[in-house]
């Protein structure tokens, strides 16, 4: 849930940000088109890293930490290069969170006998409030409290996942 509120504080309102920073049109799509490569690009070195479900929580813990305190000084920022290198940075760590995060979740469904389901749709009641909530944070206190706010659930969402005892009994 956290996770998910994390990212929906700051990647549903990502293209609204660049224009903010003064980003033309065609800048912001050429990065919005980074953001998929890097994807296909990620995903393969991330799978290839991935062991374990315990391996699997330390990649974890260490990309989300890391994008949290990416997404945190992306605010202090101006101009194409920068944007583009922040967001890119930023994009190659999320890609392959939720592919790990969904076989972490199977995992921990299985042995701690929950529904994968009902685990799940807490990250999508997340989104859906965070996209409110967050809206109401930029047009009361601007983006670099809502990226600030999206940062620390992100390290928060690493520092649960270094609790063992308190969310994998595994």
């Amino acid at each position: 849930f956290i996770r998910y509120l994390g990212d929906s504080f700051f990647f549903s309102f990502l293209q609204l940000f660049l224009a903010y920073k003064g980003l033309k049109e065609a800048d912001i799509g050429f990065i919005n088109s980074l953001r998929p490569m890097l994807v296909l690009f990620m995903n393969p070195f991330f799978s290839f890293i991935s062991k374990d479900v315990n391996q699997n929580r330390k990649i974890m813990r260490i990309i989300t930490i890391i994008e949290g305190i990416l997404i945190a000084f992306i605010t202090k920022f101006d101009g194409f290069v920068l944007l583009t290198i922040f967001v890119s940075l930023i994009s190659m760590l999320d890609s392959p969170f939720y592919s790990l995060l969904d076989g972490f979740s199977v995992s921990f469904t299985h042995v701690n006998n929950y529904k994968y389901s009902s685990l799940r749709i807490l990250g999508s009641l997340a989104y859906v409030f965070g996209n409110i909530l967050g809206g109401l944070t930029i047009d009361y206190l601007g983006y670099e409290i809502t990226f600030v706010i999206s940062s620390l659930f992100m390290i928060s969402t690493g520092i649960m996942l270094s609790l063992k005892g308190a969310i994998w009994n595994g």
